[in-house]
């Protein structure tokens, strides 16, 4: 490989620079609280309980998934107030940290339910995969705004087309 020796965005006027570096980002899409609460009601095929407990615990705690990927049972504690709560150092996040600071999250009764069960291993592929195919089976079909860059305008999809 041969190393640039001189930057390309060196003789780059402010206002074209700005133009270069400009990056937009959709709203973000949510399921509304009716929605989940179908979503925890449902009735699944059993293929995809896994899906909802990780989807729900993911929606309760609001971590990344791939953090949610590296919890274990000894992630979870109790504080001294009785407070059960998980802890972790973010992926993502860790290698820019001064310190090593840990995220504790305090947890509702129904995450705490699924992290006691615990979670199963998972690819995020797979994940992705089911996540939609369990939106879908639960209806929640609701269509979302998304932002198509090729037609330079926005899309209206499913919101199980979208989740991942």
């Amino acid at each position: 490989l041969e190393e640039i020796h001189r930057s390309p965005f060196r003789m780059l006027s402010r206002e074209k620079r700005k133009s270069i570096m400009h990056v937009m980002y959709d709203a973000p899409v949510f399921l509304r609280k009716t929605e989940f609460e179908t979503l925890c009601k449902a009735v699944i095929p059993r293929h995809l309980e896994w899906v909802r407990d990780v989807f729900v615990f993911n929606c309760c705690v609001g971590c990344r998934i791939g953090d949610v990927q590296r919890l274990g049972p000894d992630k979870l504690e109790i504080s001294e107030d009785g407070i059960p709560f998980i802890h972790y150092i973010p992926q993502k996040t860790r290698l820019r940290q001064l310190t090593n600071t840990e995220i504790e999250t305090p947890l509702v009764p129904m995450a705490l339910k699924i992290a006691r069960k615990g979670l199963e291993k998972f690819s995020r592929f797979k994940y992705n995969r089911l996540l939609k195919e369990l939106l879908r089976h639960c209806g929640i079909v609701r269509n979302v705004r998304i932002f198509n860059e090729l037609k330079g305008d926005n899309e209206y999809i499913p919101i199980h087309r979208v989740a991942m």
